[in-house]
């Protein structure tokens, strides 16, 4: 009908229009795209404030927004060993970081004051949504379990100091809280109490951070369970820095106390 529609009448914008969004849906984006850009083009002599043209050139941005994304994930599904795929291991603290059972385990006792940490790295602009399923084992003993986005910035010895995090967590007394620093000397970043869903020992609890908007106005959310606990999070320094963000999870704590987490089902929304 759409097809018959533009054959009787070439100009018709709502015959193009369809046929662009037939071809979104059968798989042909690009030929979606040219239609609403030939709409855009063929009205802008309408004036600026055109409801077709303003609508096309909308559709046409969200499908091209739509096709610069692509999904990464990882469920652990390989043979037991080295963690590998692209993670970043950082385990000098006491706790280690395996793989087996078909999910990433970090446990052990604290030999210092620190955080042990199993994370990927994309460029900030990259970075669009990132989650997993995260469980405290009973062998958790006075340690802080999460999620983390940061920048950070290579010392002298080898050491990374912290430029700008966002971090979700399970507390050691099992309260969810949330902490935003923003810069290298934010003293004022402390872990605030957050109001969602419980996270017990040996319950597996799907984890989340998304970046909304684009550029250095996106704010971040965080989601539990997918319910959102904190919106529109502030850390321009995860949206400017020039240097990868580190995304993952972490275990925490003081010299004695015992980590045990595990993490599987990880999912990464990110630009092509």
């Amino acid at each position: 009908c759409l097809r018959k529609a533009r054959r009787l009448q070439p100009s018709l914008a709502s015959a193009r229009a369809g046929l662009a969004w037939w071809n979104y849906a059968s798989g042909d984006s690009a030929e979606a795209i040219t239609l609403f850009s030939e709409i855009v083009d063929d009205r802008r002599s309408a004036g600026e404030d055109d409801a077709m043209m303003l609508f096309a050139e909308t559709q046409g941005d969200r499908i091209a927004d739509h096709e610069s994304k692509e999904v990464w994930t990882d469920r652990f599904d390989r043979a037991p060993g080295r963690v590998g795929n692209g993670w970043t291991l950082d385990q000098g603290f006491g706790p280690l970081v395996d793989l087996r059972d078909e999910a990433v385990y970090i446990q052990g006792q604290n030999d210092r004051g620190g955080r042990t940490r199993a994370f990927q790295k994309l460029p900030p602009e990259r970075f669009i949504a990132f989650s997993a399923t995260l469980t405290v084992g009973p062998d958790a003993k006075g340690t802080r379990s999460g999620r983390f986005i940061g920048s950070e910035r290579s010392k002298s010895g080898g050491e990374s100091q912290i430029t700008g995090e966002i971090v979700i967590s399970r507390s050691k007394d099992g309260i969810l809280q949330v902490r935003v620093q923003k810069t290298q000397t934010d003293d004022e970043a402390r872990f605030e109490e957050v109001v969602g869903p419980r996270w017990d020992i040996g319950q597996s609890i799907e984890v989340s951070i998304e970046r909304v908007g684009r550029d250095l106005d996106a704010t971040f959310t965080l989601y539990v369970d997918g319910e959102p606990v904190a919106e529109g999070l502030e850390c321009d320094r995860l949206l400017s820095s020039r240097v990868a963000l580190h995304f993952g999870a972490f275990v925490e704590g003081e010299a004695g106390r015992r980590a045990d987490l595990k993490i599987d089902d990880v999912r990464v929304v990110r630009r092509r």
